[in-house]
């Protein structure tokens, strides 16, 4: 009956303190805890705190290494479902969710909240370390390692270390396998990564360069290049790379 609840049906329950809407009971709780700060489910391994039992059990797993779900296109392996959800969109191109400032699409929603914060001007996450800023916890978490040092990603094949589980699966598809799976249609060139075959694709657009350098005047297609271009104007700015980190070389040339 709970789950049938989940699809539809008027929403009873309201936060008393943000008044938003709920279907059940259980997601109101879970709700609360938000505003309350309330983690009552703690790992056992690294006594990191979770809202939901579900949330732990899930975190577990990046401890265990299972990875209980996979995908029916590919057969590779998540820890979640919702990733593999994600994960089957990659094949089929479909992206639903759209950036309501600028229209960019993304697969998953959380990439698409993420990437509507860095149009607000508010950077509300501190680091507690240097007061530097960022749009969303996520970045703020990366960048919080890198005071500590933390590299205990390590790649199997050539020893190198990475802060970021991500990373090194980057690392792994750019520089120890062949396999290249996304293809470009109008001229077959193959990428490792679909981000990769996203940048390249400009090459064969006529797409307007909205990025301009204040500066000099260059344009650019890509937000990302007009930034990497600033630093050229501001040497004393310009940061070392984080060690490990992969370096991606944009297959779009914006000059």
């Amino acid at each position: 009956m709970r789950h049938i609840q989940t699809h539809g049906g008027k929403k009873r329950f309201s936060c008393n303190e943000c008044e938003k809407p709920f279907r059940t009971n259980r997601d109101l709780v879970l709700h609360m805890r938000t505003h309350t700060g309330e983690r009552p489910f703690s790992c056992t391994e690294c006594n990191k705190k979770f809202l939901a039992k579900e949330n732990l059990k899930r975190h577990y797993r990046t401890h265990t290494g299972e990875k209980p779900y996979s995908c029916s296109v590919c057969a590779r392996r998540f820890s979640d479902k919702r990733s593999v959800k994600a994960h089957v969109l990659t094949h089929t191109g479909r992206k639903p969710f759209h950036c309501p400032e600028c229209f960019k699409v993304f697969s998953r929603a959380q990439d698409m909240r993420r990437h509507v914060e860095t149009h607000s001007s508010v950077k509300r996450y501190e680091c507690k370390d240097c007061a530097k800023r960022f749009f969303n916890k996520r970045t703020l978490a990366a960048h919080e390692k890198e005071h500590t040092a933390q590299r205990s990603h390590i790649c199997k094949v050539c020893d190198k270390t990475f802060m970021r589980s991500e990373h090194l699966k980057r690392h792994m598809k750019c520089a120890h396998t062949e396999e290249k799976p996304f293809v470009c249609l109008d001229c077959n060139k193959r990428f490792p990564l679909i981000d990769f075959l996203r940048r390249h694709m400009a090459v064969h657009t006529q797409a307007e360069k909205r990025h301009v350098c204040d500066i000099c005047g260059r344009e650019y297609v890509q937000a990302r290049n007009l930034s990497q271009h600033l630093k050229t104007h501001r040497p004393d700015e310009k940061k070392a790379s984080e060690e490990g980190e992969v370096v991606e070389i944009s297959a779009t040339d914006d000059s």
